[in-house]
């Protein structure tokens, strides 16, 4: 692999011609999942881009994943993350199709979880299995099972990282920004989801009616857990 990193492999997607050397993670914070991918994402300050690419060739072998190495990580930014996973989980949820199918009902398990273990790490940021869970939470967030069979664009992570390039607001700001306002268009046409996702995730089956309002509404209320 030769040639400039942003030039050749970011701002255009570039060809990995050869076998990496193994690379292996100890994970120190829940949140981006990249222990289970290939994908990273870099900002050039000079031209103010902020993007990502997923090289699966690059894909780490094995991640050591131990809850108490994430005590430590700032209230705010385990907030950051817990955000960041449930933002990974609701843009593919919330892609094509609507049908009812298996990588939604396990995506709906996930959402439910983070909500549940990250209301339980802010009142005990050493509760363990509040910590174990949102990791693995991460990690399944990630590692392509729950996109199987979706469409998506990452569109809210694709706001989210320009405005991450003028600012230096924490990610799950920026992307609660960007998520509400689009929810409130994007799900305009959407009928399916959105009453099994409150029935699912937060317990109120609220009907097909005023579906987009209730899904930034939803969203707002999961920003107030912090």
């Amino acid at each position: 692999m030769i040639g400039d990193i942003w030039a050749d492999f970011w701002a255009r997607p570039g060809i990995v011609d050869f076998h990496p050397l193994p690379l292996g993670v100890i994970v120190t914070v829940a949140g981006t999942g990249s222990e289970m991918n290939g994908g990273a994402v870099i900002t050039n300050e000079e031209q103010k881009i902020k993007t990502g690419r997923d090289y699966p060739t690059c894909n780490a072998k094995f991640a050591l994943m131990d809850p108490t190495y994430t005590y430590s990580v700032p209230k705010k930014q385990m907030v950051s993350g817990g955000f960041d996973i449930l933002s990974h989980i609701m843009e593919t949820y919330f892609s094509e199709p609507d049908e009812g199918n298996v990588s939604d009902d396990i995506a709906e398990t996930l959402m439910r979880g983070v909500i549940r273990d990250l209301r339980a790490a802010i009142q005990n940021p050493e509760d363990y299995t509040a910590r174990s869970n949102l990791m693995w939470e991460s990690a399944m967030a990630e590692n392509r099972i729950i996109k199987l069979g979706k469409r998506m664009d990452f569109e809210c992570h694709q706001m989210e990282h320009q405005l991450g390039a003028y600012t230096n607001l924490q990610s799950w700001r920026r992307t609660g920004s960007a998520a509400s306002g689009l929810l409130s268009s994007y799900l305009q046409g959407r009928t399916c989801q959105i009453p099994e996702i409150c029935s699912s995730c937060l317990g109120h089956f609220t009907g097909r009616q005023n579906r987009g309002r209730v899904g930034a509404r939803w969203y707002r209320g999961a920003c107030r857990l912090y």
